[in-house]
């Protein structure tokens, strides 16, 4: 198995991890997604969890894991989706980047199926999972700034009212809680 990671501190969390398991079968590229030192045809299957958001070239990205991808292997992709409204779309990622700086862009499910195909990739079966998420978890992940966690949440009290994130966004107690679209997308490379 190889883990690749363009951030020092995921891998070395990932390597401590390993360590603990006393998992041996792993090697550890620091790299961006774009551009993979890896040769060609090199895996059986490849995944990526939750990443594309971050990347300010997912087409690339997507072209390079189906180089590195057998012919015949499986690709696997996990991450949020952005709602196919535009308004919706851009207002999310508004809110996303706020939370995360290193946040580029969420993709409508449109756009990710058009980049696999793209990249040469044939979806075999996809699904959408609704993920409730809470405020107050949700932005602790990141841990932004008190001034942009109150400026988040004073843009998730205006989509209360009107529904300007397509997250179906309910007030409880003090807190929010709202619905995230994750896409799972299994593809064969028929390359």
């Amino acid at each position: 198995m190889t883990a690749v990671d363009w951030r020092p501190e995921l891998l070395a969390t990932a390597r401590k991890e390993a360590r603990r398991r006393r998992l041996e079968n792993i090697t550890f590229v620091e790299a961006g997604a774009e551009e993979l030192p890896l040769p060609a045809a090199s895996f059986d299957v490849v995944a990526s969890a939750a990443a594309m958001h971050h990347l300010a070239r997912p087409a690339a990205a997507l072209k390079e894991i189906a180089r590195v991808c057998r012919p015949n292997g499986a690709v696997a992709i996990e991450d949020v989706v952005a709602s196919e409204q535009d308004i919706r779309a851009r207002y999310h990622n508004r809110i996303e980047r706020l939370r995360d700086r290193s946040h580029e862009r969420l993709l409508k499910l449109s756009e990710l199926l058009a980049m696999l195909g793209q990249a040469g990739l044939l979806p075999q079966r996809m699904e959408i999972i609704e993920s409730i998420r809470e405020f107050n978890e949700w932005v602790g992940v990141t841990r932004p700034p008190l001034g942009r966690s109150e400026r988040i949440r004073h843009l998730l009290q205006g989509s209360v009212e009107q529904d300007l994130l397509g997250l179906d966004v309910q007030g409880e107690d003090d807190t929010f809680v709202f619905v995230q679209r994750v896409a799972w997308v299994l593809c064969s490379n028929p390359r």
